[in-house]
């Protein structure tokens, strides 16, 4: 994944703006829009990055601006990461297929905690697309989940 700093986040590595922990603020100082998480520099603990870049994206201080081959294929992805791509890929599309009967559906995608349990989840659901509609809406989601790799 390819992260850029938004102006916020320009704005707060200029000024050095309070309440931004230092892991989170080292970790913006890296995001430049060019180089993917797995290319920057381990100025931070490995298990911290999706902590980090959940309060980065919170506080609207980085965007999401590229995926990466690497990425696509799970290659050095955290698993967390992993499954915030997945629901990031997912939002909205059970209730584009189905209407909105799926806002459930949706809500159990993106509660779910882990990698584990979001794989057991998406195969329930796919499984009620397919039972709701037809089985080419769940081919559809299930392509979608098929481009981030086996996890």
């Amino acid at each position: 994944m390819v992260f850029a700093k938004t102006i916020a986040g320009s704005e707060a590595v200029r000024t050095s703006t309070k309440g931004l922990s230092l892991p989170a603020r080292r970790l913006l100082m890296l995001l430049d829009g060019n180089r993917s998480l797995a290319q920057l520099p381990s100025i931070v603990r490995p298990d911290d990055v999706p902590t980090l870049l959940r309060e980065l994206e919170a506080q609207g201080m980085i965007t999401l601006t590229g995926m990466v081959d690497s990425d696509l294929t799970g290659d050095r992805v955290h698993p967390d990461i992993k499954m915030a791509q997945v629901k990031r890929a997912l939002a909205g599309v059970f209730e584009k297929e189905l209407g909105t009967q799926a806002s459930v559906l949706e809500a159990r995608v993106q509660d779910c905690v882990n990698l584990l349990v979001l794989r057991n989840v998406l195969r329930e659901v796919i499984t009620l697309v397919g039972q709701r509609k037809d089985a080419e809406a769940a081919d559809r989601i299930a392509a979608i989940v098929k481009k981030h790799g086996p996890f």
